[in-house]
């Protein structure tokens, strides 16, 4: 209701989805219909048992949410990448799956969405110094590296965010 009363675009809201929960790729058109949202937010990193995330361009997880993406015709979605989930949200072997590594692969093969990248995969844990391509294995060098991998260039439709990183950072 606040949104609403807003005059112009002042905030656009995020439906939360997490395509590994039971039940939540259903819910995206209730979540789309009630909060009229502008994207879908997601974390890759968290998986139902807290022990096995997902990746943006897997067969089993990631390329349905993004079919169900395109088909609801909000086609921005905001991934959380890099900086850690809070444990208990997420478990050990979840770590893995901050990094950047799937973003080339899924934006590549969905063109028409847009992809901003909420911490770029920031990495409070590695030292980020200048980009060395073909090294990175995760930190923020995982996204760039993942997009050159694929032939995605800048200006082109994945966003990196760095927000909130800036406070680890400094």
């Amino acid at each position: 209701q606040i949104v609403d009363a807003l005059e112009g675009k002042r905030l656009l809201l995020h439906g939360r989805i997490i395509p590994s929960l039971p039940g939540d790729l259903e819910r995206m058109s209730e979540v789309q219909e009630t909060w009229k949202i502008a994207a879908w937010k997601t974390y890759t990193q968290y998986g139902p048992d807290h022990s096995s995330g997902w990746w943006l361009d897997d067969e089993q997880t990631g390329r349905p949410f993004l079919e169900k993406v395109r088909a609801s015709g909000i086609r921005t979605v905001c991934c959380h990448k890099g900086l850690p989930l809070p444990f208990p949200l997420m478990g050990e072997k979840n770590i893995g799956y901050k990094s950047c590594r799937d973003v080339g692969p899924a934006a590549k093969a969905n063109s028409d969405i847009a992809f901003i990248i909420y911490h770029s995969g920031f990495d409070p844990d590695l030292r980020e110094t200048a980009f060395t391509p073909g090294k990175p294995a995760s930190g923020a060098d995982s996204l760039i590296q993942s997009l050159l991998d694929e032939g995605i260039g800048p200006n082109s439709y994945v966003y990196a965010e760095l927000g909130p990183t800036w406070h680890t950072g400094m």
